[in-house]
């Protein structure tokens, strides 16, 4: 994910869903937190 184009000055940049209609840019958030919840939706 680090070649994909949310990833800025190296950084990866996520929208999350916060609330029903409401989403948040967040930065920072741990690989392994992305990995497990890409897992989680496939499983």
């Amino acid at each position: 994910m680090m070649h994909d184009k949310k990833v800025i000055a190296g950084q990866l940049r996520l929208v999350l869903p916060v609330t029903l209609g409401n989403a948040e840019v967040r930065v920072g958030v741990a690989d392994d937190m992305v990995v497990a919840s890409i897992k989680d939706c496939q499983a």
